[in-house]
């Protein structure tokens, strides 16, 4: 299985956040934008983007093939 996330923080960004809705997790990074931004979840800065990598990688194991 693959995880797709997808992080972005520009207006272009949302076109992908459309394309990608229900098969990845996207995560608009900064402000609330206005309108509303069309990705699932919202980080307020790159300090947090940090934080949420780190976690991530701290529970990912190797595969290891049989």
């Amino acid at each position: 299985p693959m995880l797709t996330v997808y992080l972005g923080d520009d207006w272009t960004d949302e076109h992908a956040f459309e394309a990608l809705a229900g098969l990845a997790i996207t995560v608009r990074v900064g402000a609330p934008p206005t309108p509303t931004s069309r990705a699932t979840y919202r980080l307020n800065d790159v300090a947090r983007v940090h934080q949420l990598l780190a976690s991530m990688a701290s529970i990912v194991r190797p595969r290891r093939d049989p």
